[in-house]
């Protein structure tokens, strides 16, 4: 226990350097805490904005490709700026902007402007595809401070076999020492799923030796991995890789930064991910989503979600990667389905039934999001 709570003061610590930036966040975040553990009243800290649903890649593991409305405009400035006020009238003081990817909005400086990047703690997870130093140099005015580069093998070949990009692995490394250079507060994003343990004993040695964080995403079953639960992390998987983040403090996934002070999933109640569209849900990978922002309050769905009995329980582990009662009840049936999200009333959970319109084709194949955005390019 004391090794635990020891472990859990030196990643606060390591976080406290974000804060020691922003010193006017304090007071929010101190609040954060304190109506967490003393009021007993969970408090929004982070919201993420999946700004996009284009990609220069195609990953293997890419847990989006069903994301994509065909029939939905992405979200406008507009909106981001106003979902983002409501996030912080609930606490929220951090977002992470993702994609798709990002770095493909051509109004991304001014998503960071409507984020108020430079006020609050902003990340953005990237590729890396689409950067160079100027452009990098003209986000971080802009107020970004973080950034988290997807990386997946420490073999150049193998990562861009991967990743689906020919050259991705030498790019996140010259992005890695331009963004050194610049001062930003990098991270390795990796995803950790059944029988990774090598892989990721090599990226916490490769962080440790460059000095920047690493990141753990749980392997999903969805998109290209949809209704692959051999993909995921087993129970011994997932105590491994707690186990590796007590002992190694720059390590972190959205599991194990709680002002819960516990190891937890934050959907619903800390955290929130917004899709392209509006759609809310536990985070970008979960399919099931709890409302639609165009339709209905922030702080209305947020209610909903945390009086949902699979959100109330407050589950130790990873809903989407280690869970395995929420991916058998929640994410294995509707996994055939052409289209997410899908909203929670409409589940199979609640309903006792698949809804055979959205169920795919037999042999049907989703495109990539690589191959979504060249399609509307061509009819553009």
């Amino acid at each position: 226990m004391i090794k635990d709570l020891f472990s859990i003061f030196k990643r606060m610590l390591g976080h406290s350097t974000l804060l020691m930036k922003k010193p006017h966040l304090i007071i929010r975040v101190g609040w954060g805490y304190f109506s967490t553990l003393v009021l007993k009243r969970p408090t929004l800290r982070t919201i993420e904005f999946s700004v996009n649903t284009d990609c220069q890649s195609e990953c293997e593991f890419c847990y989006s490709t069903q994301n994509v409305s065909n029939s939905e405009d992405e979200l406008s400035l507009e909106e981001i700026r106003s979902i983002w006020q409501e996030a912080k009238s609930l606490g929220a003081f951090s977002s992470i902007i993702s994609g798709g990817e990002p770095t493909l909005r051509k109004d991304l400086v001014e998503v960071l402007e409507a984020v108020e990047a430079k006020k609050h703690i902003v990340c953005m997870t990237t590729n890396a595809i689409a950067l160079n130093e100027s452009r990098l140099a003209r986000l971080k005015e802009a107020g970004l401070s973080t950034i988290h580069y997807s990386l997946d093998s420490l073999d150049p070949d193998e990562n861009d076999k991967i990743r689906g990009y020919q050259g991705h692995y030498a790019q996140v490394i010259r992005c890695i020492q331009w963004s050194k250079n610049l001062g930003y507060n990098i991270a390795i994003s990796t995803v950790a799923g059944h029988g990774d343990k090598k892989k990721i004993e090599n990226m916490i040695e490769f962080c440790r030796e460059r000095k920047v964080a690493l990141v753990l995403s749980l392997a999903s079953a969805m998109g290209e991995w949809a209704g692959q639960l051999e993909n995921n992390v087993t129970t011994e998987e997932w105590n491994m890789y707690n186990h590796m983040m007590g002992e190694n403090p720059f390590m972190r996934s959205d599991w194990n930064i709680n002002m819960s002070l516990k190891n937890e999933c934050p959907g619903g109640r800390e955290k929130l991910g917004v899709s392209a569209y509006g759609d809310i849900a536990t985070c970008p990978m979960n399919p099931v989503s709890y409302g639609n922002l165009r339709k209905n309050s922030l702080k209305d769905i947020r209610e909903k979600m945390m009086l949902s009995p699979e959100i109330a329980q407050r589950s130790p582990n990873c809903l989407i990667g280690s869970d395995h009662k929420y991916i058998k009840d929640f994410m294995a049936p509707i996994a055939n389905y052409k289209e997410f999200p899908v909203l929670v009333d409409e589940h199979p959970v609640y309903t006792g039934k698949l809804d055979p319109d959205r169920l795919k084709a037999k042999d049907e194949k989703t495109p990539s999001l690589k191959e979504r955005m060249f399609a509307r390019s061509e009819s553009e």
